[in-house]
């Protein structure tokens, strides 16, 4: 018998009527008997009923997931989208959310569908959605009655689009509350027919928080991949970075001045320093913008940040802890030299692998492999290039880091020029690489922010295997800068208001300076006969050239040279010498535009006053 409220034309069971099972007999020509209607039941009841075949556990399954009809989420004449979502929630966990999705679903399926539909609307609109033939007709009449019909929608879609596109952070609102006020339009946008993709959600999202939390949007936008992440990581960052603001100026500052307290039993002790831990994560991941794993804001927390009074005291400490007997590191040629002052003082041995001038200061990664053994601990970089102005890309970065994992050593970093890049190769943080090689990042505000006395730099370490944790270099880092000079206190609570005060055009205006002085330097430079210039400075502040000895009379090696420029031109250039390339000069263009080409024209003038007489000289 079919139940009176169907009417899609097939059985109550969603079979259509086989003939030759009417009369009794079994597919194989057997006759089975036919089963009598239990008599506490009617036949109606038993027909919608399932197959007596069909597996027990499947009648338990129902059972149990319809056991607990009750506390259904109540729909109201304002509640329509929270009331949707809920109902959507608890359907799709007892199984029966297909029946509102789909038409050809099981008929017990639908019944209980719309069965747990009635107990979520009032009384009122109960008989209605049972006349209606299927769960999914009585959702569709429930979703006009809450929406309205297609053009009503649009217009209400409407309006909340023009809200969505101008949302904004109001004044002290956590950001929790606007992340959820945010969601809340998405989700009604979505049920309206009208969704945003939650790529471009995270897009807006991160757009509009910017103002308060530039330097972590930076971060972020740089480091990961916006399109792996949801409004909740993202407010989920952001909180964290709420977490540890440190207290207003005036309080902190009061706290720093005080240099003993009182301890447990009278005795004294030296007073905390505001942001020794506390405030690393935030300060590091916000003001670098990248650096330790798909950077810092992404793996590395609290403990693997160590703040460092400058980034020549995170050299330092690299160096120290390294240290142990026969161990060596590889460092780059030309390269600083306080790596290498500061691995002899700890009796580090250090072994010099080339920068290739011929392809861009690129790594020479065949040297680094015949270099390295059993006792190689280390190999540095430093990424925007000191002293020859590159900047490596993701594709050799990636070698490095291969060639690192191949020979079991992790790779330091120093990124401390992170920021001053003005070529068309993009900076890419090696923190990234941390899962290829563990990645320890050396950096500092003094570049970012052009204040080197202010020396605070920090370690960062990018090790999301544990390898470092593993064999206690943390543990090393955390003892040797717990005995060591710290990072002063006033200026670790400054700093917090120095990046979320800082304007935008105070980097673009000291990169596009940078910018136009690289250019200078690059074409004065190509214009003198005795001096090569290999590549055209990309980062940092400086630039590696070749100096043609055999150019000059009576100046004997790169020394030389600039001894006698500085005396007679009062123009300071760096030697190669004193970074392992003889007979090369290491160029500085920091400097105004003005008086760097006021300097380019004196060093012109000296080579053409101690050129050989027998060389044809150019003149522009």
């Amino acid at each position: 018998m079919v139940s009176p409220t169907r009417s899609r034309g097939r059985s109550p069971a969603g079979k259509k009527d086989d003939p030759k099972k009417n009369d009794g007999s079994s597919g194989s020509g057997v006759k089975t008997p036919q089963r009598t209607p239990s008599p506490t039941r009617s036949p109606t009841c038993r027909s919608r009923t399932r197959d007596a075949r069909r597996p027990r556990e499947v009648v338990v399954e129902r059972i149990i997931r319809e056991g607990s009809s009750d506390n259904w989420p109540q729909l109201t004449k304002t509640n329509y989208h929270e009331w949707s979502l809920r109902m959507q929630l608890k359907m799709q966990a007892r199984h029966l959310w297909d029946a509102v999705e789909y038409d050809d679903v099981d008929y017990d399926d639908d019944r209980s569908a719309l069965d747990a539909i009635c107990s979520g609307v009032p009384t009122e609109m109960v008989p209605i959605l049972v006349a209606k033939a299927s769960a999914k007709e009585a959702w569709e009449a429930i979703k006009t009655f809450g929406i309205g019909d297609d053009r009503v929608r649009k217009a209400t879609a409407q309006n909340l689009r023009a809200e969505y596109e101008s949302i904004a952070l109001r004044d002290r609102e956590p950001i929790e509350d606007f992340a959820l006020r945010m969601t809340g339009i998405v989700q009604c946008l979505a049920t309206l027919g009208d969704p945003e993709p939650d790529e471009k959600v995270v897009a807006k999202y991160l757009r509009v928080v910017r103002p308060r939390y530039k330097q972590l949007v930076i971060s972020i936008e740089t480091l990961l991949d916006i399109s792996q992440l949801s409004i909740e990581e993202v407010t989920g960052r952001l909180k964290a970075a709420d977490d540890v603001t440190p207290p207003p100026p005036q309080t902190a500052m009061a706290n720093c001045y005080s240099p003993k307290s009182s301890g447990p039993s009278g005795t004294s002790r030296r007073a905390k320093s505001p942001a020794a831990v506390a405030l690393a994560p935030a300060i590091v991941a916000g003001a670098m913008a990248e650096a330790g794993d798909a950077a810092m804001a992404a793996t590395a927390k609290g403990g693997d940040i160590v703040l460092t009074a400058g980034c020549n005291h995170a050299i330092e400490i690299m160096m120290a802890v390294l240290a142990m007997p026969g161990a060596n590191v590889l460092l780059p040629r030309p390269g600083y030299p306080m790596y290498e002052a500061r691995a002899a003082l700890g009796g580090l041995e250090f072994r010099h692998y080339n920068l290739l001038p011929d392809k861009g200061w690129e790594v020479d990664i065949e040297g680094v492999e015949a270099l390295a053994d059993e006792n190689t601990v280390a190999i540095v970089m430093v990424n925007p290039n000191n002293p020859c102005g590159s900047v490596y890309s993701h594709e050799h970065l990636t070698k490095i880091a291969e060639t690192s994992r191949k020979l079991g050593i992790m790779v330091i970093c120093d990124e401390i020029y992170e920021h001053c890049t003005f070529g068309s190769k993009p900076f890419v943080p090696m923190g990234v690489f941390g899962e290829i090689a563990p990645v320890v990042t050396l950096g500092g505000i003094s570049k970012r922010w052009m204040v080197p006395g202010w020396r605070l730099g920090w370690i960062a370490m990018t090790d999301p295997k544990g390898i470092l944790r593993k064999k206690k270099i943390l543990e090393s880092i955390i003892i040797y800068r717990g005995i060591s000079v710290d990072p002063a206190a006033i200026i670790q609570v400054t700093i917090p208001q120095i990046i979320a005060n800082t304007d935008d055009v105070f980097f673009t205006n000291a990169m596009n300076m940078m910018r136009e002085a690289a250019e200078i330097c690059y074409q004065k430079l190509k214009c003198m006969e005795c001096i090569t210039c290999p590549h055209k400075p990309e980062g940092s502040m400086f630039v590696m050239v070749e100096l043609d000895i055999s150019y000059f009379d009576g100046i004997d090696d790169d020394i030389d040279f600039c001894t006698k420029l500085a005396k007679e031109e009062c123009v300071v250039i760096c030697p190669g010498s004193g970074l392992g390339m003889k007979n090369w000069l290491r160029v500085t263009f920091a400097v105004d535009p003005p008086l760097l080409e006021d300097g380019m024209e004196r060093l012109k003038s000296f080579c053409l006053r101690h050129a050989k007489p027998t060389i044809n000289h150019v003149t522009s």
